[in-house]
């Protein structure tokens, strides 16, 4: 081999020993947070009159993880991952039923409000895609989002305000149980620092949609009809995240 093929063999390997190690490699993630969803009301057939309950969940965790690949061949800054993620919040409120029962020969305090006790929970797998801005300092600014497939479910009991039961405990309401799969996705922003070399931590924010919840107590409550209740599946979470380069 001649002096100028070994000189020009010898540059390029010293190009790519020097390039990014993470730039085409794979990496995992592990991350984890707060988790908010907002208060929702709604409405249901209760007796003769329409009863309303409102739910104020509380805050809530989110755990997950992800394993990924750079894809800067494509373009500089490029990254696509698998994650699996689980969100879950407490859920309380109240609920009241307006006009029930008037004129009856009962405390309708007992009888017609009370609280709700439930949890929300959410289980996802989403394929996200993941832009990087180099801005030229070890802090990196992103934003992307993903689509995928999850699993919500809500369980809880509506109480009598006055006696402290389940209001199925006395009658045909004795708490709800319900989940929805389906369709969902997510966006979301943030920054990453690197600690070490191939190690980073990151701060970021994500809105995620998932499948809507309905519960339906057609012919439970009292022999009413309409009983279908709604939760919306919308979550805001602000987690921390540990990324570690796996070339």
């Amino acid at each position: 081999m001649g002096r100028k093929a070994i000189l020009l063999a010898s540059v390029a390997g010293a190009m790519m020993a020097s390039a990014p190690a993470h730039a085409e490699g794979f990496y995992f993630s592990a991350f984890g947070g707060a988790n908010f969803i907002r208060s929702q009301d709604g409405s249901f057939g209760f007796v003769r009159t329409t009863g309303h309950e409102h739910f104020d969940p509380d805050t809530g965790f989110l755990l997950g993880a992800a394993l990924g690949v750079g894809l800067d061949h494509w373009l500089h800054g490029l990254k696509v991952e698998l994650e699996t993620s689980y969100r879950r919040n407490d859920v309380g409120g109240h609920w009241d039923a307006g006009a029930c029962l008037n004129g009856a020969a009962i405390d309708a305090q007992i009888i017609c409000t009370g609280g709700i006790g439930a949890n929300m929970s959410t289980f996802a797998l989403m394929a996200n895609a993941w832009y990087e801005f180099d801005i030229g300092t070890r802090f990196k600014p992103y934003f992307g989002g993903g689509i995928g497939w999850a699993r919500s479910q809500i369980d809880g009991a509506f109480e009598f305000g006055g006696l402290g039961l389940s209001a199925l405990s006395v009658n045909p309401f004795n708490g709800f149980s319900a989940q929805s799969s389906g369709f969902a996705y997510q966006v979301g922003f943030g920054v990453t620092s690197e600690i070490m070399p191939g190690v980073s931590l990151g701060l970021g924010y994500r809105f995620f949609d998932g499948p809507n919840t309905d519960f339906f107590f057609g012919g439970k409550i009292l022999s009413v009809s309409n009983g279908n209740i709604k939760f919306e599946d919308q979550n805001h979470s602000v987690a921390l995240s540990l990324n570690i380069d796996i070339n």
